[in-house]
Order: structure tokens, then C-alpha cells, then sequence
């Protein structure tokens, strides 16, 4: 091999040794080109004794195929002093602070025109808090902007601000933002859209509030993207939990039209090949499925510890600097090659995946209804029975029944409602919709409402300042109401036997409800198979909810049994729609005939006449 041997950081000389040879015997075979007192440097920068040569080799001392020597008396008269150019911080950028011998600036926070932000490449980066997206970041623009070493000053986009109430494994970032960086040295304009960190201690609720405003980021300001970028760690032997969780809720945004425009972005990377690479490549792992998609190579490796060093304490800082440059400059070659992708297909699934979220609340709220028409069909029953008589005298009985209100409870400014006028009922509580675009409700399929008991069309829902919430509480009835509701003077069958069997057929009617919202969610779920990048819908989802919820129990932080209780809801949830989407919806007929023999199993009926018939009878 090659090497290239630099003395006091400045080249000296090439020659083809092999790596195996010992310092010794490098130094005797290139004595002719060496000063006198040169000295040979590790790795990190540190002399090595002549007496100690023996026991390294090229291999443990070299640098990117360079050998780094040091020399108080060497002076090569060859070598021409460089010239250096000194460059002066951007106007409008703002200073921050001074810091290992440099000068640090926040770039300023600049708008492209329609016809700038057409011509710029977007890349969107993402990924795990902690992952050092952050310094990545930072480091970038200095490539972008031609930062060389010798320059006293180096730029940020993003800094970093530890306060008293913050803590360092929560995400620096807490909205979607976009920087636009001007052409620079030859460099292209990029505008580079930095995501919140998901996974950070502030837990599950924190990575949905992300993804929404992701969402809203791709509706409001974004048509179009070139690269997106994965930014995670090079040293993880093996994905966690919370890794594949990570990594699942950022495929989960995209279209499955975008998968040859992924990167990896490996950070703190020291040469060697980075270990994360098996495990992003493992079958256990959904990325694997897109890596041979993406284009040769899917990965970058990053060191960006020479940045932001002035290299007045350590010769190799230069070294390292110009290795990160290199690392920018071929990731940047990379990303310019690359065709921007429509983010339609992207909107659509992250549509499509708000009202698979909304559905599944409309199917736990119909459970609820079930399970509490069930209670109250089985405590009436019971009631019935203990009756005597044929019950055709019972003007003064009275019972206590549930009885619903709706309350009006007000709301945040700003905050956008769906309810329909017609029901009077909130059929999203949060909704991104004005009333123009009613349509694109979560609640909305098809032009009609999936939470109105009457299906009503979309037109006739608004924005309201309040959501209105069902409160159940216990009141004094007459049973003479009861009798009304559940029988007819006009049918032959003993007044108990049309009060059971009516409630029965409400019962179906109500599981008939169910399930066609459980058609809704099979239907969004089929249609997220056909256009998401993420074809696992729900991945990880269940195991990291449930790890969340160990950790809850173990910490006891205050607050903890309300948090616990809100995962818990979510995690039924989650398992809802894994069944839904293993299952598919079962039969309507085993949901009756489950009805049917729990109660009949209970409350023999006195009438010989089958559920069938009247159900027959009622079509």
C-alpha cells in the first residue's frame, strides 16, 4: 500500500510499505527522508519512543493510509506557505459563545422564494434522541458554507440549551423545522427540514404529538422531497426496543413510492465498520426490506469530533477535520444525485393512518356501549323475573335506570372541533379541518360521518368552541316507560318475552354498529397495505407501549398511575387493531349467536319462538 507521511501536519513524502511492518523498520527503510529527531505519532496524537517502535506497526498508527511524524527542527524548504483566505461570519448570523479556540455563530434563520425553495434540495433527517443528529446538523452547514480549519469562527443552526428544567435525554428540537441554506463555494442550496427526536423520556404521548406535526408540515409547507435521512448511532451492537419502536414510527410517515430516497447517517464512527450495520440489515427488522432499494452505498459514516476543535492541543485535530469534510462532501455528491420524490403518497398515509386511529376510538366506544347495554339488559332482566304477575299491572312501580346528559365542555382557541348538527353530538374532539374541508375529517369516509348514529353527510358538520361529552348518571324511572319501549298490546307473546327478546334484537342492532365500524378500520388498514412504506402497520408498537409501562411501575415518579392508566387505554387500543388486522372482522352471525346462548344460558325464555324468527320478522 501507499502510505503518505506527514511531519508537523504538513506532507512530506509517499512510499508503497506493507502494514505489517514494525516502526523500526519503516524508519531504517526511509531513514534517507526523514529528519533526524522525527518522531512517530499514535492514533490519538501521542509520541512514541524510539526504544518503543518495535511493538507498533503501520497499521496501529495510520490515519486514512497517512502516517503522522512530529519534528521540533524539520523546516522543508519545498513547501510553500499556504495562504490563507480569512472569511468572516455571515451577515445576520449571531454570535453565541467562544469555545475551544473558536468563535460560534447561529446561522441565520433565512426564507427561500417559491422559485430559491424549487431549485433547493430538501432533505428531511430524522431520528432517535441521542443519536447526535443535533452535532451532525451543525457540523453540515460548516461543509455547506466552506468553513475551512484555519478559520477562527464555525457555525451552528441549532443550540443546544441545557436549562434548569431540561433534561439531556429529551429532544433539543420540539417542532419540525426548516433551515434554508444558501449556495455557498460551489455547494448546491439545501433546505434541511430537523424533526423532534422521538423516544426521548418524555414517552409515547410526546412521539404522537411528532408525528402530527410532521403531518401537518407535510400538508402545510412541503410538495416534494430528495432525501430523507436516518441519523442513529455506530456503535449500537444490536436494536432495542425502543430503537425499532424509533425506527418503525418514522417509516410509518412515508409512502412506499419514497424507498430509494432513505440514507443511514451513522454517527460517532472511528474507522471501522460500523456494528449497527448487521442489525439494520437483520430480517428482524423492517429497514431491511428497503435497503435494496436504495442505491450503493445506503450508508454514511460520520466523525465529527475535528469540527468544532481548534486543534491548539492535539496535531491530529486537522486530520480529523478534514475527515469529517470528506464524509459531508460525499454524502452531499450523494444527495444531489438523487430525484425529489412527491410527498402526495406520504400525505395520504398519514391521512389514512389518523382515521385508522379515530375509528379504532369509535370501535372502543362502541364496545362501551355494548358492555353497558349488556349490564343494563342483564339487571333488568333480573328485575323482570323477580316481578310477579303478568305485569300488565305495574302503573306505580319505579326502578333506577342510567340516564345521559351531554355537557358542553369549552375548549382552547384555536383549536378546531367536528359536530354535527343534526345529532348534536362532537365527532372529533381535535380536528385539522375548517369547515370548507370537512371532508377530510378523521370522522369522514366517503362523505359521511362514521360517528353519527344516522351516518350524516359531511356538509351539515362545523366548528364549534366546545366539544360536548356524554355524562351517565342514575335517575328514578317508571317502568310503565320500560314496558312501552320493549312490547306491543298488539303481539300475542307474554309481556316478559317481548321485553327480553327486544332487548336482545337492540343488542344485535348495537354489535351490527360494531362491526361496521370494525369494516371501517379493515378498510383503512387494506388501504394503508396498499400505498404505506410500513406495510407491518403496527410493528413494535404493543412491546414498547408495555415497556413503558414496566419502567412507569418501577420509577413511581409523581404521576405515574394517571400515565400508567393513559398507556394502558392506549395499549388496548393497539391490540384492538392488531386483531382487526390478523383477524379481519368475525361474522356477524357468531356475534349474535355469542348473544344469544350467554343470555339464554342465564334467562331461559317462557316463548318457544326462536330469536331467528323474530329477527326475520323484524327485516
Amino acid at each position: 500500500m501507499n502510505f503518505k507521511f506527514y511531519i508537523n501536519n504538513s506532507p512530506l513524502f509517499q512510499k508503497k510499505l506493507e502494514e505489517s511492518l514494525k516502526l523500526n523498520i519503516v524508519r531504517e527503510k526511509c531513514k534517507s527522508k526523514m529528519p533526524n529527531d522525527a518522531i512517530f505519532l499514535s492514533s490519538d496524537g501521542c509520541e512514541i519512543d524510539i526504544e518503543d517502535e518495535v511493538d507498533y506497526s503501520i497499521s496501529e498508527i495510520m490515519t486514512e493510509g497517512i502516517i503522522h511524524m512530529s519534528s521540533k527542527t524539520f523546516k522543508n524548504e519545498n513547501i510553500k506557505p499556504k495562504i490563507i483566505q480569512k472569511s468572516t461570519p455571515i451577515e445576520g448570523s449571531k454570535f453565541i459563545e467562544k469555545s475551544k479556540g473558536l468563535d460560534l455563530y447561529l446561522y441565520p434563520k433565512l426564507k427561500f422564494t417559491p422559485e430559491q425553495e424549487k431549485k433547493a434540495i430538501k432533505i428531511m433527517v430524522v431520528g432517535q434522541t441521542g443519536s447526535g443528529k443535533t452535532t451532525l446538523l451543525n457540523s453540515f452547514i460548516n461543509y455547506l458554507l466552506g468553513i475551512q480549519f484555519e478559520d477562527t469562527f464555525r457555525y451552528k443552526i441549532i443550540h443546544e440549551d441545557f436549562g434548569p428544567d431540561r433534561k439531556q435525554d429529551e429532544s433539543q428540537t420540539s417542532d419540525v423545522t426548516d433551515y434554508c441554506i444558501n449556495s455557498h463555494n460551489g455547494n448546491p442550496s439545501v433546505i434541511i427540514i430537523d424533526t423532534p427526536g422521538f423516544g426521548d423520556t418524555r414517552g409515547i404521548k410526546q412521539d404522537i404529538a411528532i408525528t402530527k406535526k410532521i403531518s401537518d408540515f407535510f400538508i402545510d409547507k412541503l410538495s416534494e422531497i430528495n432525501a430523507i435521512c436516518f441519523v442513529c448511532q455506530s456503535a449500537n451492537a444490536r436494536l432495542t426496543t425502543n430503537q425499532k419502536y424509533v425506527f418503525n414510527s418514522i417509516l410509518d410517515l412515508f409512502g412506499d413510492d419514497v424507498k430509494e430516497n432513505f440514507i443511514c447517517m451513522l454517527t460517532f464512527c472511528d474507522g471501522a465498520k460500523p456494528v449497527i450495520v448487521e442489525s439494520l440489515q437483520s430480517k428482524k427488522f423492517m429497514f431491511s426490506e428497503i435497503i435494496p432499494h436504495i442505491e450503493n452505498p445506503w450508508y454514511y459514516t460520520f466523525n465529527n469530533s475535528g469540527i468544532f476543535e481548534s486543534g491548539e492541543n492535539n496535531p491530529l485535530t486537522h486530520t480529523f477535520f478534514d475527515i469529517g469534510m470528506k464524509s459531508f462532501e460525499d454524502f452531499t455528491k450523494r444527495i444531489i444525485k438523487l430525484k425529489p420524490k412527491s410527498l402526495d403518497k406520504s400525505k395520504d398515509v398519514l391521512k389514512e393512518r389518523q382515521k385508522l386511529e379515530k375509528r379504532v376510538e369509535l370501535l372502543s366506544e362502541s364496545l362501551t356501549k355494548i358492555l353497558n347495554k349488556v349490564d343494563e339488559v342483564k339487571s333488568t332482566i333480573k328485575m323482570v323475573k323477580n316481578l310477579k304477575g303478568d305485569l300488565n299491572d305495574s302503573k306505580n312501580f319505579k326502578y333506577k335506570k342510567k340516564k345521559i346528559t351531554l355537557d358542553r365542555i369549552p375548549i382552547p382557541d384555536g383549536q378546531l372541533t367536528t359536530m354535527c348538527k343534526q345529532c348534536g353530538i362532537t365527532c372529533h374532539d381535535d380536528c385539522g379541518c375548517d369547515n370548507e374541508h370537512k371532508y377530510n375529517c378523521c370522522a369522514i369516509s366517503n362523505d359521511y360521518c362514521v360517528v353519527c348514529k344516522n351516518k350524516c353527510h359531511w356538509s351539515v358538520h362545523i366548528n364549534v368552541p366546545y366539544i360536548i361529552k356524554e355524562k351517565i348518571t342514575e335517575e328514578e324511572a317508571e317502568f310503565e316507560d320500560l314496558k312501552k319501549k320493549y312490547s306491543s298490546s298488539k303481539s300475542n307473546l307474554s309481556i316478559k318475552t317481548q321485553m327480553l327478546q327486544n332487548m336482545k334484537i337492540e343488542l344485535i342492532s348495537l354489535n351490527k354498529e360494531c362491526l361496521d365500524t370494525q369494516d371501517l378500520i379493515t378498510e383503512g388498514i387494506n388501504r394503508l397495505k396498499e400505498i404505506a412504506l410500513n406495510k407491518s402497520v403496527f410493528a413494535t408498537s404493543e412491546e414498547y407501549i408495555e415497556m413503558l409501562i414496566q419502567g412507569e411501575r418501577q420509577e413511581h415518579n409523581p404521576g405515574y398511575e394517571i400515565r400508567i392508566e393513559g398507556l394502558q387505554m392506549l395499549l388496548k387500543q393497539k391490540r384492538v387493531l392488531r386483531e382487526v388486522y390478523e383477524k379481519k372482522n368475525k361474522k356477524l352471525d357468531d356475534i349474535n349467536k355469542f348473544i344469544n346462548d350467554s343470555l339464554n344460558e342465564e334467562y331461559k325464555l317462557e316463548d318457544p319462538q326462536s330469536m331467528y324468527d323474530i329477527l326475520i320478522y323484524k327485516d
